[in-house]
């Protein structure tokens, strides 16, 4: 039962990641490369991204929709989620050190 959920989860957060890609490349290049190109670590703090449950995609249309406007809006949410789980896990490393 829980493996079925995270599979769906996993595959939401791919699909999120895809379009991260896409309408966000260079977002894309900085995040990839600030993970050290671990799509793992990416998808898995994909998975704890709030809006990842609800996104649905983006859906076809003219620019400008609102349903567009609002998927926009979670890469968005989504990009920034992931810098600051990078930034967090910086910051346990470093106060782990010292």
């Amino acid at each position: 039962m829980f493996a079925k959920r995270d599979n769906h989860l996993k595959e939401k957060a791919e699909n999120l990641w895809d379009n991260i890609c896409v309408y966000r490349k260079e977002s894309a290049k900085q995040i990839s490369k600030s993970y050290g190109y671990n799509l793992t670590e990416i998808i898995r703090n994909l998975q704890t991204f709030s809006g990842v449950k609800t996104y649905s995609g983006h859906q076809s249309g003219r620019k400008g929709d609102g349903e567009n406007k609002s998927a926009m809006k979670v890469l968005n949410d989504a990009i920034l989620h992931l810098k600051n789980c990078l930034v967090n896990t910086e910051e346990a490393g470093y106060s782990m050190r010292y």
